[in-house]
This record gives structure tokens, sequence and C-alpha cells, in this order.
């Protein structure tokens, strides 16, 4: 992706090959994006904000266009100390770090990384798996994970238009035609299904769910009303644990970056001019 000033940049930084895209001058904000999608689903929020700001947007590990170069570097704690070493080494330190969904899970264990002034995060999920799926799923979610060939036949299986429509409907967002091709073009790279398999399998947040109350940077969380993903009430339970933590709710879905790209790169400007003053 080169889109105005934003560029894709192909970066190897121990342990992985990252995919990043970057661009814009001025004050630096991180984005990450969630399980199972892209830099590119904050594409239309790094536009929004490349004229004002440096922009970086990495592609997770396995997730992507990001080669894992390790085992066992997908779990919470191993992603955000290699975002943090990939920050540090390439890019410079950033006033605020933006995450949607698990992304924004990362987001808060890079405070003690990167230290930050602000967190801005979109939709968290900040709950572990509960019932039956907190045993049944991780396991199967381990299991594909290193069985042969579980990434082809899984992009074979969920690679398909009428697929990906469902799945992204299932979210409670309106869904656009370019993010039925974007998502469909990461479910059929098997490469990028192993990734998300191995980051389901290893997520863990319960150790930073008890901390919550510990972070003292200044936080906004963005609540979609309209969201199937993680249930709002849940999301605002979380928010209530942190410190000062500011709740603003949208009408939308778990996707609203993605639905509303412009008002959400506004929401963001706004709490981040915040941390300037």
């Amino acid at each position: 992706m080169t889109t105005g000033d934003i560029s894709a940049l192909t970066l190897r930084n121990s342990p992985h090959e990252w995919r990043v895209l970057a661009g814009g001058s001025g004050p630096v904000l991180l984005f990450l994006h969630g399980a199972g999608g892209s830099a590119e689903s904050f594409g239309g929020v790094l536009e929004a904000l490349v004229g004002r700001f440096r922009v970086i947007a990495p592609d997770l590990p396995g997730h992507g266009g990001t080669r894992l170069g390790a085992k066992g570097r997908s779990g919470l704690s191993e992603m955000a100390t290699d975002v943090a070493s990939l920050v540090s080494q390439q890019f410079e330190a950033p006033l605020a770090i933006i995450g949607h969904s698990a992304g924004a899970a990362i987001a808060l264990q890079l405070a003690h990384h990167l230290s930050p002034r602000g967190h801005f995060l979109i939709n968290p999920a900040l709950d572990p798996f509960v019932g039956v799926t907190g045993w049944a799923f991780p396991a199967l979610a381990r299991g594909l994970s290193v069985a042969p060939f579980s990434g082809d036949l899984l992009s074979g299986l969920f690679g398909k238009e009428r697929r990906i429509t469902e799945l992204l409907e299932a979210t409670g967002s309106v869904v656009t035609p370019e993010m039925k091709r974007r998502y469909l073009e990461l479910a059929q790279n098997p490469q990028h299904i192993r990734g998300t398999l191995a980051m389901m399998a290893a997520w863990d947040v319960s150790r930073l769910r008890r901390r919550l109350h510990d972070f003292n940077s200044a936080i906004a969380v963005m609540i979609a009303e309209g969201d199937t993903t993680i249930k709002p009430a849940a999301m605002e339970a979380a928010a209530s644990q942190m410190k000062d933590a500011t709740i603003t709710k949208r009408a939308g879905g778990h996707l609203i970056h993605e639905e509303a790209p412009e008002v959400i790169a506004e929401d963001i400007a706004a709490f981040v001019s915040g941390l300037a003053d």
C-alpha cells in the first residue's frame, strides 16, 4: 500500500520480518490492529491523520505481511516485547498508542516498554474466554496452529467471498466492498491464517486484566454500541477499572474504525491534542 504520504515498509527487526505502514511527520502515533486483521484496517484513519502526525502501523507477527521469525512469539507479552523492539530500533517513541480489539490489549501491555502519554482503545478485547470456550477454543486453536497444512485448509474454508461477508456482518459493522476485498485477501493467505491461530492459541489477558487499575497514562475507550463481537457492557466494565479512563460511545460495530474512519480519526486527533497541552 502506498497512498499519499503512507508507504509500506519491509523491515528486518529480530525475530521477525515486519511489514509496516508509515508516513507523515509530527507527533508519533502507533496503531495496532486486532487478531485476524492487518495494518490496512486502519488505512482510512491513517490517511485522515498523516497530514498532521507521523503514523506507524505494523502488521502484527504472523499477520498480513509480517513473517514470524520464531515460534512461541504470538502471546500478548511476546508480541508487545517484539513490537516495542521494532518501534525503539526503527522509529521514534510514540506520543500515543491506538489499539483495536486485541491490539488494544497489546497497546496497554506496551505501556512499560514505550511509556506513551496516552492510549486510545477501540472496542478493546480485555476479557479472557469464558465458559466452554475458555478451554475448548484455545485448545482447538493450539492444535490447528501446529497441524500440517492447517493454514492451507482453513484458507480454503474461509477464503470465499460469501463466508467472509458472513463473518464481517457478524461483527455488527456495515460491510463495504473494500472491507470484503481486504479480508478475503487475508483469508486466502495460509501464513496469515496460521499466524492468527497462533495468536488465538496463546492469548491470555488475565494478568493484564488484574493490572488495569495500575495504568497512569491518559486512556480513552471508544465503544461501538452495535458491537456483536465484544459486549459493550464488558468493555465498559473493563474501562471502569482504569484510573480516569474516558468512555465514548458511538453507533457502529466492532470494525467501527473501518466503517467511519474520518470520524474515528478526528476523535483520535482530539485526544492526542489534549496530551500535548
